[in-house]
């Protein structure tokens, strides 16, 4: 995964290239930072128009001052104009350090480690185990699933299911043939130390290469 590197303070400018999708298209940033302190996230969301076969990824002074020192994700969909459905285009990480209000951005070794508040995991044109795990730092839920693949399946339907701590569990998130996108609310308890993993047990026709992607999203109880 590409990399991007941000200085707090420090207005943020990078041309993404777009190469064989027209101009004028709509694409939907959005920027995704998980406060170390106390677990709350940190989202921008931003809606760009491609010109000369890019976009522009763009932070304000006034937004890199609100980041967190945590390592984030920069997730790029397309919009899809006649339907204004969003299929997943490019995701970055993203690394924050300390700058000076005013100041150029300059490359410079950022912070990780931190807990997300959404988790991706990435699959295969196959059926099986997603990369990567959540393990749960306190108490919460687990409260959306969202289903990505970047050409839609066909013949069936793709299926999502949630395991925790090795066991399958009810939930479960069909993107259904001919989609790219979508979501579905949850109410999953989770426990502090608890694991969670998603497996794709029903998958359609999708080129090798293609990768589905899936986002579970967590909240810690107040």
């Amino acid at each position: 995964m590409s990399k991007l590197q941000i200085q707090r303070e420090t207005a943020f400018s990078q041309a993404i290239s777009v190469i064989g999708i027209a101009d004028g298209t709509s694409f939907k940033l959005v920027w995704c930072w998980r406060k170390a302190a106390n677990l709350q996230d940190k989202k921008l969301t931003k809606t760009v128009v491609s010109s000369s076969s890019q976009i522009i990824a763009a932070l304000t002074e006034t937004e890199a001052y609100q980041l967190p020192f945590t390592t984030g994700y920069l997730t790029i969909y397309k919009i899809d104009s006649s339907t204004s459905k969003k299929s997943l285009n490019a995701s970055y990480v993203v690394e924050v350090s300390e700058g000076t209000a005013g100041s150029d951005f300059t490359v410079t070794q950022g912070y990780s480690g931190a807990v997300f508040y959404d988790f991706t995991l990435e699959g295969f044109a196959s059926l099986g185990i997603m990369s990567g795990s959540l393990t749960v730092p306190r108490t919460g839920i687990i409260s959306k699933i969202e289903g990505l693949a970047q050409e839609a399946p066909t013949g069936a339907d793709l299926i999502f299911t949630i395991y925790k701590n090795g066991v399958a569990t009810t939930d479960t998130y069909t993107l259904a043939a001919g989609d790219t996108s979508g979501e579905s609310d949850l109410t999953t308890v989770a426990t502090a130390g608890d694991v969670f993993t998603v497996y794709i047990t029903q998958i359609g026709s999708l080129t090798e290469g293609l990768a589905p992607k899936c986002i579970l999203s967590y909240n810690q109880n107040s």
